[in-house]
């Protein structure tokens, strides 16, 4: 029989960590414990009515409140939130909670992270996303790390993730032109995202922790599809049969100097404006949207291996298209996901 576990997810209460807790908690024998700043968030409340679910009043970027969140726990899930603490903070917290959950002895650490365009690209500039390299520094600093360490014999494993499918019904979802026609507006050009479906990313997770023979040292890349905009748009009249076209705009099109956000810093609110670590908005999403025009076709700059993931997760959704039919998507309903405006647009 095997040994219940007792679960840490840092995020928990985030748009990545809802699935997540939901999946882990589907075993009534385990416990999952959940870091929140807050109870009375929506999803927080939505949280605290699951069984086996329980919320720990804490910062993570407080060492007692991570100690003692903590104690007790054999597997850990950490998605810092980059936008509110900043990528320089997100590397010094990122390191220090993987060094306090060995501490305690937990079992398997996962750490949420996502692609360096700057290294991949041999150190473009143009492409440094601020909450892109906090996140994979981390992991590469984790890299470097042995496995089996501390009195939990902890293993670790990277889940690499990216842009949700899910922002599609927040603010990357068409705008309806005046003959009706539902327009996907980006500064794409023929590039490609790589999206990932929340749910398939929380099963992912869970696939990490159940195979930690395989998935020790692991850095796990997801993605449901690398998704260009004009094939975004002919799929959706497809699933829909609603008209649909894509229109190719420039960046500064997309983010004009009028955009009240676009000076406003990544991780002020936790850094302070004048930390001249920090990127604004708009030199964050600028090079947000260049990485994602250079990754077209999965051949450019980001890439996944699709046929892995069909072996680690089956059943996952493929494409899409296949997303739009499992929601029921419209290109109608708002559904904003992420706080920090971390959508990747200016409006």
């Amino acid at each position: 029989m095997a040994t219940p576990r007792s679960y840490l997810v840092i995020g928990g209460a985030g748009a990545q960590g809802l699935p997540v807790v939901k999946a882990l908690a589907a075993n009534p024998k385990d416990s999952v414990r959940i870091l929140t700043r807050t109870s009375t968030s929506p999803n927080a409340i939505i949280l605290s009515t699951l069984p086996n679910v329980s919320l720990h009043l804490g910062s993570s970027t407080s060492e007692s409140d991570l100690r003692s969140a903590f104690v007790g726990i054999t597997q850990a899930f950490v998605n810092l939130n980059s936008f509110a603490i900043g990528q320089k903070a997100e590397i010094y917290w990122g390191m220090r909670v993987f060094e306090l959950a060995l501490e305690s002895g937990v079992q398997h650490y996962i750490w949420s992270s996502l692609d360096s365009a700057l290294k991949l690209s041999g150190y473009d500039e143009a492409l440094r996303c601020g909450h892109y390299e906090g996140k994979a520094k981390v992991a590469e600093w984790m890299q470097s790390q042995e496995q089996g360490l501390g009195k939990g014999k902890m293993k670790w494993s990277i889940l690499t993730t990216g842009p949700y499918a899910e922002m599609l019904s927040g603010n990357k979802r068409p705008k309806k032109d005046a003959d009706g026609t539902y327009v996907f507006r980006a500064p794409l050009e023929d590039g490609a995202v790589p999206y990932i479906h929340l749910d398939d990313l929380a099963l992912y997770a869970k696939w990490l922790f159940d195979h930690p023979g395989e998935s020790a040292g692991l850095e796990l890349k997801v993605a449901t599809e690398h998704v260009g905009w004009k094939y975004l748009a002919e799929t959706f009249e497809k699933v829909t049969g609603k008209k649909a076209r894509y229109e190719s705009v420039s960046i500064e099109e997309f983010m004009p100097k009028e955009w009240k956000k676009g000076d406003v810093k990544l991780g002020a609110e936790y850094e302070g404006e004048n930390d001249d670590t920090l990127l604004t908005f708009r030199e964050n999403f600028v090079a947000w949207w260049r990485l994602y025009q250079r990754s077209a076709g999965n051949k450019g700059l980001l890439t996944r291996d699709y046929e892995m993931l069909d072996r680690v997760l089956p059943g996952r959704v493929k494409t899409i298209g296949e997303w739009m039919v499992k929601v029921g998507y419209t290109g109608d309903e708002h559904k904003p996901l992420l706080n920090n405006g971390g959508e990747g647009v200016s409006q």
